[in-house]
């Protein structure tokens, strides 16, 4: 069953989404104008998610399909589905082919539609054609171009409908039917030309091809400029009937030469001197092509029996080198694989060095793999001086997203994994404000490598802490040992690549002495020091390691989150356990295009009054700004703050609950 189409216009220039505004739909194979409300609710509208080719206020014509997304009263209830450019169709019903064909390809259309360069013209009630037309570069009217015109059937349903600006437009898949047949248009000038060469069969004349283009141009100027000039009234009527008289003189000797031949008698004689001349011209002709061919397969013999043995000659060659190159290859393949060994036997001792990735260790590998060229490739040590999980170890085939993507992928994300949507948008906000963002454990296993995965192609630097951290430098290198930790990585990284999100996880702070390095960390975390493409998770558990050393004040220095978990689906589950290749994603640090000064003065306005401590009220800034970096949203930021409001006061009571305990 035929779908039914829409006509309607985008309401603003797409970017790269719209809205169409819908102002009539097919009935029976015509466009009718109505209201549509109730067949698009709520205001007759259809979202376009993306129509990048569509200009403003261009008509085009749709169909339909629901929404996907769960949408309010006064949202968009239907997408569109599939979307076409009509065509301007004609009706040329009452005219012969002939005046079709003139009009067409010589005289030429006034206007087509916009946005196409196609029109479809009603031949009959069930034929039509579809030309594509362009400007004649002396009257500028649109015309065809001569050549094979295919035929196809033709809904004339099409006229009993509604006109747009005065013209009536296609239904796509239904205006035009199925491929009927070709016919062959020409021009004046080639029609007379062939009626020229008819004559000519008949008549000894001489004319040039030059002599023809100039009687056949003459003739079209002359009844032109009858068309376009009122000083050439009086002769036009001659022009007109002139012209018609030499169609019939011209047509009279082609349709005598046809009745002619159509006579037996005549076809009859014909066929007997065309059986005469080419037997006379076999028996002229057979004796020199024998002695031809002859002549040219015997130079052929003798190459062949030459050819014959440099093949046997090169065959014995072909045989040798074989042998030299099986020997060879044979050699080739035992030293790779002594190579790959030897390799491999060096990835194992480089990887035990300390600090693989200082400059002296870079450069290293670089000399190496330039000297093996590409086997050099195959030097990849693993670092074993650092734990796996503090390492950050980058995935191939990461794909890059912007702003306008994020919010996307990261919802996405948040329905997959079972996180809603709230809790997974705070958490982004809260880690791009530089606030140091607090999670329980158990939830913090699932949360943070699914953000990873949005953010920094699921990256993240996971540190485990301990009783040895004391003072906020053991987070730079290990007490013990005098390694660089995770943190430190990640921290230099960033400042390496300013255009990428790296993400900390100080893993278990409950195992430390809270209170003598915490509010150091807070500081420097606001301080402009901090990279500004750090983030920065800590987790926490309800076993700490020594209850006379914590940091009571840690809730009103820190935002901590307890998110909710959904029910997820056990399908997903597999997908996400099972899958080989996730489809990992790395945003581009952008800064925020959103015009904000109006809104956030009214949003510190409102903090202030709140006599918020100057800590608070930073952090309160400092949320609104990341806030900004998501785009394409409908309400104020200082709206979809205020949203927080209940998480962010569940995440105070959990933290102050563990603390207090």
């Amino acid at each position: 069953m035929l779908e039914t189409f829409y006509l309607g216009q985008a309401d603003y220039k797409p970017k790269p989404y719209t809205r169409i505004h819908c102002i009539a739909k097919t009935v029976n194979g015509a466009w009718k104008k109505q209201s549509l409300i109730d067949d698009l609710p709520a205001v007759g509208k259809v979202f376009a998610p993306s129509l990048a080719w569509v200009e403003e206020n261009q008509l085009i014509a749709i169909t339909t399909e629901t929404n996907p997304k769960q949408v309010d009263d006064g949202q968009d209830h239907y997408i569109v589905k599939d979307a076409f450019s009509p065509n301007l169709v004609i009706d040329y019903r009452s005219m012969t082919m002939e005046q079709i064909r003139y009009k067409l390809i010589e005289f030429g259309l006034a206007r087509i539609a916009p946005y196409t360069d196609e029109v479809i013209v009603a031949l009959s009630d069930t034929q039509c054609t579809v030309v594509k037309v362009k400007p004649h570069p002396i009257h500028g009217r649109y015309v065809a171009s001569p050549g094979t015109i295919e035929i196809y059937a033709f809904n004339k349903a099409i006229f009993d409908g509604d006109t747009f600006n005065g013209q009536f437009l296609e239904i796509p898949q239904d205006t035009v039917g199925e491929f009927i047949g070709e016919i062959t248009w020409k021009l004046d000038q080639e029609l007379l030309s062939d009626v020229l060469n008819k004559v000519k069969q008949y008549d000894k004349i001489d004319l040039s091809k030059s002599k023809r283009e100039e009687i056949i141009s003459i003739l079209n100027r002359a009844l032109e400029i009858t068309e376009e000039n009122d000083d050439w009234d009086s002769i036009k009527d001659w022009m007109l009937a002139y012209s018609k008289r030499v169609h019939r003189t011209l047509g009279a000797p082609e349709l005598i030469a046809n009745t002619l031949f159509e006579t037996r008698s005549v076809r009859q004689e014909l066929e007997k001197l065309k059986l005469l001349v080419r037997d006379k011209y076999y028996d002229e002709m057979k004796p020199v092509i024998r002695q031809k061919i002859e002549s040219e397969l015997k130079e052929l013999n003798d190459q062949r029996e030459i050819l014959d043995v440099e093949i046997k000659q090169g065959e014995e060659k072909l045989t040798g080198l074989k042998a030299t190159s099986s020997k060879l290859q044979e050699h080739v393949s035992n030293l790779n694989r002594q190579l790959v060994y030897e390799i491999n036997q060096l990835n194992q001792i480089l990887g035990d060095i300390e600090d693989l990735d200082s400059r002296e260790g870079v450069e290293l590998l670089k000399r190496f793999q330039k000297a093996l060229q590409d086997s050099g490739k195959l030097i990849s040590p693993a670092d074993t001086s650092i734990p796996p999980w503090s390492r950050g170890i980058e995935p191939q085939n990461i794909s890059s997203i912007d702003n306008l993507e994020f919010p996307v992928r990261l919802e996405n994300q948040a329905r997959k994994t079972g996180i809603t949507t709230e809790d997974m948008k705070l958490l982004d906000v809260s880690v791009r404000s530089g606030a140091l963002t607090i999670l329980p454990q158990q939830s913090a296993e699932i949360m943070i490598p699914k953000y990873a995965q949005v953010i920094a192609g699921g990256v993240f630097f996971r540190e485990p802490l301990g009783p040895n951290i004391l003072n906020l430098d053991d987070l730079w290198a290990q007490p013990s040992r005098g390694m660089s930790t995770g943190f430190s990585r990640a921290w230099s990284l960033a400042l390496q690549n300013p255009e990428q999100y790296y993400l900390v996880w100080l893993d278990g702070i409950q195992r430390t002495a809270m209170d003598l390095w915490l509010p150091s960390l807070v500081g420097v975390l606001y301080s402009s020091n901090r990279p500004k493409n750090l983030l920065i998770v800590a987790t926490v558990a309800n076993n700490f390691l020594d209850i006379d050393r914590l940091w009571l004040d840690l809730p009103n220095f820190s935002i901590p989150l307890v998110p909710e978990f959904t029910s997820i689906r056990s399908k997903d589950l597999v997908q996400q356990v099972t899958e080989n290749e996730k489809q990992l994603t790395r945003l581009n640090l952008q800064e925020s295009g959103s015009c904000i000064d109006l809104d956030m003065d009214e949003y510190r306005y409102e903090m202030e009054d709140r006599k918020l401590s100057p800590h608070a009220l930073e952090t309160e800034i400092r949320l609104y700004l990341a806030e900004s970096l998501f785009v394409g949203e409908r309400a104020s930021i200082s709206d979809r703050i205020r949203k927080y409001s209940t998480l962010r006061e569940n995440g105070q009571k959990w933290l102050k609950g563990l603390l207090e305990k």
